[in-house]
């Protein structure tokens, strides 16, 4: 039997969706109907598989999908689709029900086998289920009340909220424009999730059959290196803060010839200073200068006011050569570029000083345009009402 699956994907970078899909389905020559044609403006597929095997495949390798779901129900309304998972509990054909009026289309009252459910039901399964909406947010209270509606569900098995054997989700879909969200959802899915939510780096490499190669994860302070001299790396992928959400700091002191007495070395709690985006990036070409293999590559991405960038006042090393440059637009303001750089030469007896610091203030630059934009917004309102209060003394004085 065929399974049906609810692919959602993150709604960005919307035209890389179908040929990235068209790519693993090729490569691993996996066979696949559509339920219905892929919508730019949907971010799901809705489509069969001939088992949860061919699902895992499609996950493990696609970097815009997020959730993979056994489909157990669809629906325009919530109250419909609570009646398609009941009837569902029915449905002893061991195959998909739809309705006779509506062909070999899909709808919102197609039934599930019976099967599907039952699997997830035994009592030696725990259990969870997360709500998730798109382009709409639900208190903890609203998602509670969401999931006791599905207590008819026959689901034996102890509740558990971490690991557990099965995580049954339920979505609703509020269309794609924040500005313009409607009171009822427009789409309505249930069903199981195909593949686990862990996002992490162990999981990447799993995911390539590379977890073998992960050792493990440190937590320090960038700029006092903690690695041996004669460390060496063939890759080294990072996005480093950008100092917006919260300032950027180091371990440090201002103050010349400090010293801390023993007595006090037990409880001390470092001191820290700014870390701003000149020395980090300086530091980060630096370290990657005398730690990468000869040949081989950094890749980092680094922000930027779009009106004042220019190629030339990007981080540099005279021991690393840029050799792509791609631009992401964050905002009408703002953007990120991924840089890669490659290692050309291995004499590192000369650590330049940044050349260009006075342009990589974002953090400083960012929020001094926000201002000017408000301002420029409370200007614009305050000549708009000057004119409109200028037009009707204007009439006044007609009249």
């Amino acid at each position: 039997m065929w399974r049906r699956y609810l692919l959602w994907f993150a709604h960005e970078h919307v035209d890389f969706r179908h040929a990235e899909m068209q790519s693993i389905l090729s490569m691993f020559d996996i066979p696949i109907k559509f339920i219905e044609n892929p919508c730019i403006n949907k971010p799901y597929w809705i489509v069969e598989l001939p088992s949860e095997e061919w699902a895992r495949k499609i996950a493990s390798r696609s970097v815009l999908l997020k959730n993979c779901i056994e489909l157990w129900a669809r629906a325009k309304t919530e109250s419909q689709l609570h009646i398609n998972l009941k009837n569902a509990l029915l449905n002893k054909t061991n195959k998909w029900i739809i309705p006779e009026s509506n062909g070999n289309l899909s709808s919102d009252c197609d039934l599930c086998p019976n099967d599907l459910i039952q699997t997830c039901c035994s009592v030696d399964k725990s259990y969870k289920v997360v709500v998730e909406t798109f382009c709409k947010h639900f208190t903890m209270k609203e998602k509670v009340e969401k999931i006791e509606k599905f207590s008819y569900l026959p689901l034996e098995g102890p509740v558990k909220l971490k690991n557990p054997d099965v995580t049954l989700s339920y979505l609703e879909f509020y269309g794609i424009d924040p500005n313009n969200v409607p009171e009822k959802p427009y789409d309505l899915f249930f069903g199981k999730w195909a593949r686990t939510k862990e996002e992490s780096i162990r999981n990447n490499m799993r995911q390539y059959d590379i977890q073998s190669k992960y050792l493990d994860v440190v937590v320090s302070d960038f700029s006092l290196s903690m690695w041996k001299k004669n460390a060496v790396f063939d890759a080294i992928i990072t996005d480093p803060p950008y100092g917006v959400r919260e300032p950027m700091e180091k371990i440090g002191i201002d103050r010349e010839n400090y010293t801390l007495t023993e007595e006090h070395l037990a409880n001390h709690v470092p001191s820290k200073i700014d870390y701003g985006l000149t020395n980090l990036y300086t530091d980060l070409l630096s370290f990657a200068a005398r730690h990468l293999n000869i040949g081989r590559r950094l890749i980092t991405w680094y922000p930027l006011v779009r009106e004042e960038y220019k190629e030339e006042h990007l981080p540099s090393h005279p021991c690393l050569r840029l050799i792509a440059n791609s631009e992401q637009v964050l905002s009408k303001l703002t953007a990120r570029r991924l840089l890669t750089y490659e290692k050309i030469n291995a004499d590192v007896s000369h650590v330049p000083i940044e050349p260009h610091a006075h342009t990589h203030n974002f953090r400083e630059k960012l929020f001094a345009m926000g201002e000017i934009t408000r301002k420029e917004r409370k200007e614009k309102r305050a000549e708009e009402m000057a004119n409109e209060q200028a037009r009707a003394l204007r009439k006044i004085d007609v009249t």
